[in-house]
């Protein structure tokens, strides 16, 4: 019996030992520098706008031709984003080299996680909403725990996580759309829905750096003034509108979220010293190409229209929306037309908007540009060009 006792206490000073080590090991693997570009792995949280097919895998078929037109994803559900080709996320993917970020609900099938994985789900919000979606920032981070506390990867390689970037991409805009159609004013969303969502923003953070995260990529949220179901929806008499025929009420709640996100990531920047935080101003490049689509190739005409709806000023109708059929009523002669929306415009590769709600590859490609080039990019000292310091491929753009 005490032969026995003195194996066990033997055993058990042995794991404590080893387990000392691998403490230290890690401890050492995270006190290098943090990478600007992704070594090991990209992980994805965000929306529809970030989302590179968890929705479509998980069966709620919102997506039908012609979304997918623009590009064929190789090993992939088709249409599985919400464009008519590939995301910012997707641009990024493949200027560092990498494959597609895949969706984490489709990895299963789809192949291992050596890469990363991609945890946004279109329709999620920054904070918790059920009555808007049963996805949301907390659920997506959560996920991920229960990935990296599950997957054998640490074990083949210990640096794996610590060396990953992790993108929080563009999330918050659901908040703020799902506040207006319930009835909230601009002014109340700035007051009650903006400090909810950056609240969930912040948590996500630390929950991600008390985990190990230490390389992140931080987008805000686009003009959503200027996108076609707003101005659709929102826009009438006596709505305010800027020189680009934007609604600026709406942006204007954009600019504050941003504002106050953008100061998150400077509280944290300084917070945490061994963390890097690369911050991309997602509205100011977009209002820069709203401004002068023709200066990247776009059609100025249409910089508010959607390559694919139906009706109106904005070629967007909620009724019947993209990809969707049924009838939809004349405002003017109250007459019904039947609507079956199984093709967009011919050219959208010269459109900013794809369905009224999200960009086009088009749009989504010049974000990317700007985004790895340097434009309206801060990292930890100022401003940063990712592409003067990562080894980058835009052959495939």
């Amino acid at each position: 019996m005490k032969r026995a006792g003195l194996d066990v206490r033997r055993l058990l000073t042995m794991i404590r030992v080893a387990c000392m080590l691998c403490l230290v090991f890690l401890t050492i693997v995270d006190a290098e520098s943090p990478p600007v570009c992704p070594e090991k792995a990209i992980f994805v949280f965000g929306d529809s706008l970030s989302d590179t097919g968890n929705i479509e895998y998980l069966g709620f078929n919102y997506l039908r031709s012609p979304y997918g037109e623009s590009y064929n994803f190789p090993g992939s559900i088709n249409p599985s984003r919400f464009s008519d080709g590939r995301l910012v996320v997707d641009f990024l993917a493949q200027a560092f080299g990498f494959p597609f970020v895949k969706p984490i609900v489709a990895v299963g099938r789809a192949g291992s996680y050596g890469y990363g994985a991609n945890f946004a789900y279109g329709g999620a919000t920054a904070a918790t909403n059920l009555l808007a979606s049963p996805f949301s920032l907390s659920t997506e981070v959560n996920q991920f725990l229960s990935f990296k506390f599950t997957s054998s990867i640490p074990y083949v390689d210990p640096s794996y996580f610590g060396k990953a970037l992790y993108v929080i991409s563009e999330i918050g805009a659901n908040d703020f759309l799902d506040a207006f159609e319930a009835g909230r004013t601009p002014a109340q969303v700035i007051n009650s829905t903006v400090p909810s969502a950056i609240k969930a923003v912040r948590n996500a953070l630390e929950t991600l750096y008390k985990s190990g995260s230490r390389s992140f990529y931080v987008f805000d949220v686009p003009p959503f003034g200027c996108i076609p179901y707003v101005l659709t929806v929102f826009g009438g008499t006596g709505s305010l509108v800027d020189n680009m025929g934007c609604l600026s009420e709406y942006n204007k709640v954009a600019e504050t979220y941003n504002a106050q996100l953008r100061a998150t990531v400077i509280e944290y920047r300084s917070r945490w010293s061994d963390a890097n935080i690369v911050f991309f101003d997602t509205y100011g490049a977009s209002k820069l190409i709203y401004s002068n689509p023709e200066a990247y190739g776009l059609r100025k005409d249409k910089a508010l229209v959607a390559c694919c709806g139906y009706g109106g000023k904005y070629n967007y109708n909620p009724t019947v929306r993209c990809g969707t059929s049924g009838e939809v009523t004349d405002p003017t002669t109250n007459s019904k037309t039947f609507v079956n929306i199984t093709t967009a415009c011919p050219d959208p590769e010269k459109y900013l908007s794809w369905d009224g709600v999200h960009p086009t590859q088009a749009l989504n490609r010049q974000l990317a540009l700007q985004f790895l080039k340097g434009s309206f990019v801060e990292g930890q000292t100022g401003g940063i060009n990712i592409s003067s310091l990562c080894t980058l491929d835009f052959s495939g753009f």
